[in-house]
């Protein structure tokens, strides 16, 4: 779940009918034994993060994945002057999330939109066939 507060730079789950909170924006709620608090940036976050963004989000705001990618493609083919397909973008948009993680490996939300852009490239590259 993607915290309303701070628009997914930290997260919010729900464990037994309870939410933890982002310790960023909210008072973060105490372990006890009802409540295990998870740590807030795990794998299993990430990736849970990265598939909320791709699956839910983003095809409200921007149409179609592989629309929205064949209209990069075409404006950046055209600007480059170099044909450039959707699965480029893909991986692009990817490599821009690395060169900026190689700055701050700390900033989460590049960890998650790099995984979000690879997944997104998969489903691409599978539809292409």
């Amino acid at each position: 779940m993607i915290c309303p507060t701070c628009h997914g730079n930290q997260y919010t789950t729900k464990t037994d009918n309870l939410t933890i909170t982002c310790p960023d924006c909210c008072d973060p709620v105490e372990e006890t034994p009802e409540v295990k608090v998870t740590p807030m940036f795990s794998r299993a976050r990430v990736l849970e993060t990265a598939l909320k963004l791709t699956s839910d989000t983003r095809d409200k705001e921007y149409g179609a994945v592989s629309q929205n990618f064949k209209d990069i493609a075409d404006l950046w083919s055209s600007y480059l002057d170099h044909t450039v397909c959707e699965v480029d973008v893909a991986i692009m948009m990817n490599l821009l999330k690395v060169a900026r993680l190689k700055r701050n490996p700390q900033h989460r939300d590049s960890w998650i939109d790099s995984c979000g852009y690879m997944a997104l490239g998969g489903e691409i590259s599978e539809s292409d066939e």
